[in-house]
């Protein structure tokens, strides 16, 4: 995960539930790390970062889902379609989490990502 430009150095405390997208595989695991993910279920992981502000551990979901749209958009056309699918995700309210900027792809025109403690899928979209 790649997430850098984090807008704070400590981590965010989510007031409400914060919807977000995330891009799965077919199999509701992420495409990078292989976590598995369960509809409805909630995912966590341990949150830290490095010294140069970017996520170490993590959850990375997209702020919108045009961020997921371009990230499906490119791996259809620089590999081969392995069937991603976006996923409408919550961050729970009480997570920990930081907002910054996905930098693992250089096409994206809305990069704005989230890394959080807690993630839970929502639906599929």
């Amino acid at each position: 995960m790649c997430l850098t430009k984090l807008t704070t150095k400590k981590a965010k405390v989510a007031k409400e539930d914060i919807v977000c997208y995330k891009v799965l595989n077919k199999d509701l695991t992420s495409p990078y790390k292989y976590f598995q993910y369960e509809l409805g279920g909630c995912t966590k992981s341990d949150l830290e970062i490095n010294n140069d502000l970017s996520v170490q551990y993590g959850l990375h979901s997209f702020k919108y889902k045009k961020g997921a749209n371009e990230e499906v958009e490119e791996w259809v056309t620089e590999t081969t379609q392995r069937g991603d699918t976006i996923m409408q995700c919550v961050i729970p309210k009480g997570a920990e989490y930081y907002e910054g900027v996905f930098e693992g792809a250089r096409m994206y025109t809305d990069k704005a990502s989230y890394a959080s403690n807690e993630l839970i899928v929502t639906k599929k979209l």
